[in-house]
């Protein structure tokens, strides 16, 4: 599970265009030595943080810590001045040519929720939407290793070369008619929400189903042993009084090699609460 997490961190498609090619170049160049990095057998022994972006954080520090090329600077390091927080350092690294890379790595769950002419693209949590995390990165977080107080902080001499590290899903009605977006890169992974009263879209009658872990929202699962029937899914999504958000993986049939086939996002029946939302879409127009 660790080095599925760790790769998919390393080489799925960006959420964003901002910043996509060059995730994927320098996704590649962390991504080499992979194997070297981790002869089995291959365990962390650290709990795994329940919040999922700090399990992102988790992995990629190990990760880059077992590069023997690179030096790490400072990891989820907390800049403040004075008894005044600046904000969060989530990755500052030295490349062999002393070159440095700043990284403020992200893994979002969104949703495209459509009213009024427009699309939005939210947290199920109403807290969060893409337009306003992208609005942090570039006028704030970015901006840190620019500043000469910061590097003052952080020992360097010169700026970093920052970039916004955004992997995750975003889930549709109807994942087959996405609407354009300048924002989105057009290989980001896509997934199908309903609310807990809805039918599901399937494959196939025969698909097996399985419901995921907090922690197993990144990486595709197997699901040749484990999954379920349709039936035995929906009857459990359906006894839990949903309040949260629960992700769903679709697999094969164990005969056609229980591969993952899609993923799926249910919601409780009243999401969104329209005084959450009214709130959420009100700062992003502003």
């Amino acid at each position: 599970m660790f080095l599925d997490d760790t790769r998919w961190l390393l080489t799925s498609p960006q959420l964003v265009t901002l910043d996509a090619e060059r995730c994927r170049q320098i996704g590649e160049t962390l991504l080499r030595g992979f194997d070297l990095a981790y002869p089995p057998p291959f365990a962390v022994a650290e709990d795994i943080p329940p919040r999922l972006g700090r399990y992102a954080e988790h992995l990629m520090q190990h990760h880059l810590a077992r590069l023997p090329d690179l030096k790490v600077l400072a990891a989820q390091h907390t800049l403040k001045q004075n008894g005044r927080t600046l904000g969060e350092l989530d990755f500052l690294i030295r490349w062999p040519d002393a070159q440095l890379l700043h990284i403020e790595l992200s893994v979002k769950i969104y949703i495209a929720f459509e009213q009024k002419h427009r699309v939005d693209y939210i947290g199920p949590g109403l807290r969060d939407a893409l337009i306003l995390k992208l609005r942090k990165l570039q006028r704030h977080q970015l901006q840190l290793t620019q500043r000469e107080d910061v590097q003052s902080m952080l020992g360097i001499d010169h700026a970093a070369d920052s970039l916004a590290w955004i992997k995750g899903w975003i889930f549709y009605r109807n994942p087959s008619e996405i609407p354009v977006s300048c924002l989105l890169n057009p290989a980001h992974l896509k997934g199908w929400w309903r609310h807990a009263g809805e039918p599901w879209p399937s494959h196939s009658i025969d698909s097996r189903w399985r419901i995921l872990a907090r922690h197993e929202w990144m990486a595709p699962r197997t699901g040749t042993d484990v999954a379920e029937v349709l039936a035995t899914v929906q009857k459990r999504v359906q006894s839990c009084q949903l309040q949260r958000p629960i992700m769903l993986a679709e697999y094969a049939p164990p005969d056609a090699g229980g591969c993952e086939l899609a993923r799926g996002l249910v919601l409780p029946d009243g999401w969104p609460d329209p005084v959450k939302l009214d709130q959420l879409l009100d700062e992003i127009d502003h």
